[in-house]
C-alpha cells in the first residue's frame, strides 16, 4: 500500500508540476519520469481488479485528487489549443491530433475518476481504434511538410519572423506530443506491463523533433527574413503611438526588435519631428537603413549590421573617427558633408552608416541584439559634437559670425 499511494502522489506532482510552470502537458517533464507513470497505470490496472473497499482507502482518496488536477490541467490546455483550432481549421488539423488526444486524455481520466471493468475497456477500445503512438507518430511526420506544418505556417504569416510566434507554436506542439506520450506511457502500464516498448519509441522520435525545431530556430535566426517587415513596424509605432515620447517610442521599437529572430544587430533613433540637411543628414547602404520622416510627430530611423564578429573591435575605431576628426563645420545643409564624413570613417574602419542629428531635435538612441561586454554603445558609437563658429564674409559690407551648434553623431558598423 505504502508504494502504491507514492505512485499516486508522484502524479500528483507531476501534474502540478504542469499547471505550475506553463500550464500545460510538457514532454521533457514526462520523459524524467515515464517509469512512475507506468507505474501509476499499472496501480489503477490491478486497483480495477480488486473489490471495492467498504472502509476509506487512502490510495482511492488520492486518486480522487489527481483526477481534479488533471480535469484542471485539462481545461489549461484547451485554452492553448484554441490558437491551434483557429489556425488550422482549412486543414482539419485541429480535429484529427488535438481533439484525438482530448478524446483519449477523457476516457483515461474516466480510468481515475471511476476505476472499474467499464471505464478500463471504453478506454482500451479507444486506444485500439485511435493508439496514442500512431496519432504521435503521424502528428510527427506532418510537421516534416510545411503545408501541415503550423510553426512554419505561424511564422511564414508573421512578417516579422517574432520569437514570440515560434515559442507559442512549438509549445503547442510540445503541447499534444506530451499529451500522446503521457497516455501511451500510462496504457503501457495498463494493458503492456510497463514494457515501455511505445514510450521509448515516442520518446525518441520526440527528441529528434526537438533537435530538428531548434534547427528551424536558428534557420530563422540566419535567414534574417524579419527585417522585411521593419517599415511597417516603425509606421505603425509612429501611428499608434504619438502621446509617447521619443524615449519610449525607442524603447517600444527596441523590444519589438529584439523579438525578431535575427542574427543582425540594429540602431534605432527617434528624434523630433524635423526636415532639411540642416537639421539632418545620413549617409548608408540601403539594404541596411530604414527611415520614416515627419509621421506621428517624430522621425525613426532603424540601421542594421550584418557583422556579428569582431563588433567591438570595428565600434572602437568608429568610435575614434567620429570624435577625432578636425572640426565639425557649420553649414547650411549636410548633405555633402555627410558623404565626406562616411568616406573618413571606411578609411579607418568598416562602416556603413553615418548620421548627424542637430541635438536640440530630442535624440533618442538604442541598440538590439549586442553584447554589452562588446559593443555598451551599440553596433558602432555616436557621440555629441560642437560644430565650428562660421564667419559670413559680406565684402564691403562687412559680415557676421554664425555660432557653432550641437549635433548627435553616429556611425554604424557594416
Amino acid at each position: 500500500m505504502p508504494d502504491d499511494l507514492q505512485y499516486v502522489t508522484n502524479t500528483i506532482t507531476m501534474i502540478n508540476d504542469f499547471i505550475g510552470i506553463h500550464a500545460r502537458f510538457e514532454t521533457k517533464i514526462i520523459m524524467d519520469r515515464m517509469l512512475a507513470l507506468s507505474g501509476f497505470g499499472s496501480l489503477v490496472k490491478d486497483i480495477i481488479s480488486m473489490a471495492k473497499p467498504n472502509q476509506p482507502d487512502p490510495v482511492l482518496l488520492k486518486l480522487e485528487v489527481l483526477d481534479r488536477k488533471i480535469g484542471e490541467l485539462s481545461r489549461k490546455m484547451s485554452y492553448l489549443f484554441d490558437d491551434l483550432k483557429s489556425f488550422m481549421v482549412a486543414h482539419n488539423f485541429y480535429k484529427k491530433f488535438a481533439c484525438t488526444a482530448s478524446t483519449l486524455m477523457k476516457l483515461m481520466q474516466d480510468t481515475i475518476s471511476n476505476p472499474c471493468g467499464h471505464s478500463k475497456g471504453i478506454f482500451k477500445n479507444e486506444c485500439e481504434r485511435t493508439p496514442p503512438l500512431r496519432w504521435a507518430l503521424d502528428f510527427i511526420s506532418q510537421l516534416e511538410n510545411e503545408s501541415t506544418n503550423p510553426l512554419k505556417m505561424a511564422m511564414k504569416a508573421d512578417p516579422l519572423k517574432t520569437r514570440q510566434t515560434f515559442n507559442k507554436w512549438r509549445d503547442i506542439i510540445d503541447g499534444v506530443l506530451a499529451q500522446f506520450l503521457f497516455l501511451e506511457t500510462y496504457l503501457n502500464g495498463m494493458f503492456w506491463d510497463s514494457n515501455m516498448y511505445g514510450p521509448n519509441n515516442l520518446k525518441g522520435r520526440i527528441e529528434n523533433l526537438k533537435n530538428d525545431m531548434n534547427q528551424w530556430y536558428e534557420d530563422y535566426h540566419d535567414q534574417n527574413e524579419g527585417w522585411n517587415g521593419v517599415r511597417k513596424l516603425v509606421e505603425d509605432t509612429q501611428d499608434d503611438c504619438e502621446h509617447m515620447n521619443n524615449a519610449q517610442k525607442a524603447n517600444k521599437l527596441q523590444v519589438d526588435l529584439d523579438n525578431i529572430l535575427s542574427n543582425n544587430a540594429f540602431y534605432v533613433l527617434v528624434y523630433n519631428d524635423c526636415g532639411g540637411y540642416g537639421n539632418h543628414a545620413f549617409c548608408h547602404e540601403d539594404d541596411n537603413f530604414i527611415c520614416s520622416f515627419r509621421r506621428g510627430k517624430c522621425n525613426v530611423v532603424v540601421y542594421r549590421t550584418f557583422r556579428f564578429h569582431n563588433r567591438g573591435h570595428h565600434a572602437g575605431k568608429l568610435r575614434n573617427v567620429i570624435e577625432s576628426r578636425p572640426p565639425y563645420p557649420t553649414l547650411d545643409s549636410y548633405e555633402n558633408f555627410i558623404d565626406t564624413l562616411r568616406s573618413e570613417a571606411g578609411k579607418k574602419g568598416e562602416c556603413g552608416f553615418v548620421g548627424m542629428i542637430r541635438a536640440n531635435n530630442n535624440v533618442a538612441v538604442k541598440w538590439v541584439n549586442c553584447d554589452p561586454n562588446d559593443v555598451p554603445n551599440g553596433p558602432g558609437a555616436f557621440t555629441y559634437v560642437q560644430t565650428s563658429d562660421r564667419y559670413i564674409y559680406y565684402g564691403t559690407l562687412g559680415g557676421r559670425m554664425i555660432r557653432g551648434d550641437k549635433f548627435f553623431v553616429i556611425a554604424g558598423i557594416r
